[in-house]
């Protein structure tokens, strides 16, 4: 049984960004367990999804974001040559 302390460290682990097994390790959470405990408990799995999912929505409006800066800068430069 995985203690409620190390499936709770595990969340804040991957909601700091780190990788799976990074976050397993701090949490002392084999994978085969952390998988077993996924199967077993649904509502957990829900909050780990939800926390990548967020994580996955914030990478893509930051690449959004430097792709609009990007083509804000191209514009500069051909309205410079322009001139």
């Amino acid at each position: 049984m995985i203690p409620q302390r190390n499936k709770e460290l595990f969340l804040e682990r991957i909601s700091a960004g780190d990788t799976l097994e990074r976050a397993c390790e701090a949490s002392h959470i084999s994978k085969p367990s952390l998988f077993r405990f996924f199967r077993n408990d649904p509502g957990y799995r829900e909050r780990y999804d939800g926390i990548v999912f967020s994580l996955k929505e914030e990478a893509r409006l930051a690449r959004a974001e430097e792709d609009r800066r990007n083509m804000e800068r191209l514009r500069e430069i051909i309205r410079k040559k322009k001139s």
